[in-house]
């Protein structure tokens, strides 16, 4: 069981790095032609969140396998994609929707 948990954080935080990693490059294309110390505080603060949520969405899932397998009796090994594929959705939702949040609130302009 414990390996089955330690193998669903790794692979939710490798997948939330991915989508970091692809937030981050659209977050450059977005920012083409803005002034760097407007940008800078963006980039900076996108970092540390992505690295936030990647650790913390892994935490979650990691933890919710093992919730989830004790709450509906279902084995670890079914319970271990499906809370991936969510704790990775909702990172990504998460990402995007603190990205959009560090543009409108610092105020690119």
């Amino acid at each position: 069981m414990m390996l089955r948990v330690f193998v669903t954080s790794v692979i939710t935080a490798l997948i939330m790095s991915a989508l970091g990693v692809f937030g981050f490059f659209t977050l450059m294309l977005g920012m083409n032609g803005v002034h760097e110390s407007k940008a800078m505080p963006i980039f900076v603060g996108y970092v540390v969140l992505a690295a936030l949520a990647a650790v913390g969405f892994a935490l979650v899932s990691g933890w919710g396998v093992k919730a989830f397998s004790t709450l509906t009796r279902w084995p670890a090994w079914a319970a271990s994609p499906l809370l991936v594929v969510a704790a990775s959705a909702l990172g990504g939702v998460a990402l995007f929707v603190c990205m959009t949040l560090l543009i409108i609130v610092l105020g690119v302009k």
